[in-house]
């Protein structure tokens, strides 16, 4: 009988250890597609809510492309081109357009939500699908004609700010 209760406490320490990881990283580990439906199950019994998936570095911005609105003066047209290299679909980014001089000085920054810089059509989509690409097209006020140098990152937002 001692055998037997030892190992019975044993399996359950382990099985509260176990309890702990998964829940300490349960934002993590509820990313992995192969336990995403064992953590749904355990929220839907405990009333939690699911982290959406999300991994920013799989997104990628490509052709990035910065030109003067023709017949309108003061304003930039942006055309850039978002990648998303994840194998699942997720948040669309903000993103931050950084206009710098020649000795790097920021001059004008903006971040756009994604209801700024989507198609209505994009926007209606559960998110950016996985390993497709999304063009977006801007109009900007021009910062001025020492802005030189510009670059295009993209921020993770929160859900309740878009």
């Amino acid at each position: 009988w001692r055998r037997l209760v030892w190992t019975l406490a044993c399996l359950l320490a382990l099985l509260g250890i176990a309890g702990q990881y998964a829940w300490y990283n349960r934002d993590a580990l509820a990313l992995d597609p192969r336990l995403r439906p064992l953590y749904a199950l355990a929220c839907k019994r405990i009333g939690c809510v699911l982290p959406s998936f999300r991994d920013f570095a799989q997104i990628h911005s490509e052709a990035l492309h910065i030109r003067p609105a023709p017949g309108r003066p003061g304003l930039l047209l942006v055309d850039a081109v978002l990648s998303n290299h994840a194998p699942f679909i997720q948040d669309f980014p903000g993103m931050e357009i950084v206009f710098s001089d020649m000795r790097g000085r920021v001059l004008a920054s903006r971040l756009f939500l994604p209801r700024e810089y989507l198609e209505p059509q994009v926007l209606q989509l559960a998110g950016m699908p996985s390993r497709k690409s999304v063009s977006v097209h801007l109009e900007i006020v021009d910062p001025g004609e020492d802005a030189t140098n510009y670059q295009l990152y993209l921020r993770d937002i929160p859900p309740a700010v878009d």
